[in-house]
């Protein structure tokens, strides 16, 4: 694996929905992603809540890559966030394709991105500030070990 995107869903209804506004974020996230991952083998992994699925739906249309859901990607008052667990599915998936998508929820996006560098990649990588907003992404270059903010 070259790359990983750590993706938070897009905005949302409160029947737990993308909202029009939600959808959009997530395309134009996902035409951002399309130019950088031409030509490469990219699999979207996702939490099975609505808002996410709908999210990676919405990129696998414009990527044409494969989704697969997760329960253990799916985050909040509910469902509580098992880090270790997240991080065995990526490991499961990673040696098989060159990007790897995880369209997931905020305490996710906020604390995975900095376990994965660590636990996978031996670094420490983190920002100053670790959130994302709805239809924002965390980037992990692997081969360079580097971290960005894709908005």
């Amino acid at each position: 694996m070259e790359t990983i995107y750590f993706v938070r869903h897009g905005s949302y209804t409160m029947s737990d929905l993308l909202s029009p506004r939600g959808a959009q974020e997530i395309a134009t996230l996902a035409e951002k992603i399309k130019s950088a991952t031409n030509g490469l083998s990219v699999l979207i992994l996702t939490s099975t809540a609505p808002r996410a699925s709908q999210s990676a739906i919405i990129i696998k249309t414009i990527l044409g890559a494969e989704v697969k859901e997760s329960p253990a990607l799916w985050s909040d008052n509910e469902h509580p966030k098992d880090l270790q667990k997240a991080l065995a599915l990526i490991k499961a998936e990673k040696d098989h394709v060159d990007v790897l998508i995880i369209v997931t929820h905020y305490e996710y996006t906020e604390r995975l991105p900095g376990y994965f560098a660590k636990e996978v990649l031996g670094v420490p990588l983190c920002s100053e500030l670790n959130l994302v907003e709805k239809g924002q992404a965390w980037v992990i270059d692997c081969i360079k070990k580097t971290m960005t903010r894709l908005t």
